[in-house]
């Protein structure tokens, strides 16, 4: 009884595994798509209505889903908390503790931190477009893997759970 219980477990925790490596796929996705969309109404933001920097980012922090919500609303807090820190440095530190994105993903949206606020509308605007663009192939291509790995972690866990279970009876 107690093998059949521990076994059960056994395969029980890896089809776990599996589907929460597949759970972590669809964050991403998630993520660089409500990142795509803050960016859009920054952009938006910025070319019509050239809203200072904070206030830009408390809006922000508002109006977006998570996690961008999280990222605008502590820059917001940096911004005026730590008036001796450069935006730059601020935005880099965030985007780099994004939880759900890669390393690719961070790349493609520190460019943002030695922009914003420091060019005129314009500028901030094409270099926003840009980042948009390179967001929204990321997230195609994490789309594409969400499909594909996700269920093949799936049943990448779920087989070798059973696989083991077997072993251990």
């Amino acid at each position: 009884m107690i093998h059949t219980l521990g076994a059960f477990l056994v395969a029980l925790a890896c089809a776990w595994l599996g589907v929460r490596r597949a759970q972590a796929l669809t964050a991403r996705v998630r993520a660089l798509e409500a990142l795509g969309a803050a960016l859009e109404q920054m952009e938006r933001e910025l070319t019509f209505r050239l809203t200072p920097l904070p206030q830009l980012m408390g809006e922000l922090s508002k109006d977006t889903q998570s996690p961008a919500r999280e990222l605008f609303a502590r820059c917001r807090q940096e911004l005026e908390g730590q008036e001796c820190r450069r935006f730059s440095d601020i935005w880099a530190q965030l985007v780099t503790e994004l939880p759900a994105l890669t390393r690719d993903d961070c790349q493609a949206l520190l460019p943002l931190g030695q922009v914003l606020g420091r060019y005129d509308g314009a500028g901030q605007a094409s270099a926003i477009a840009g980042v948009r663009r390179a967001l929204e192939a990321l997230g195609c291509a994490a789309r594409e893997d969400s499909c594909r790995l996700g269920r093949v972690y799936r049943a990448v866990g779920a087989a070798g759970g059973g696989f083991l279970a077997i072993l251990l009876l």
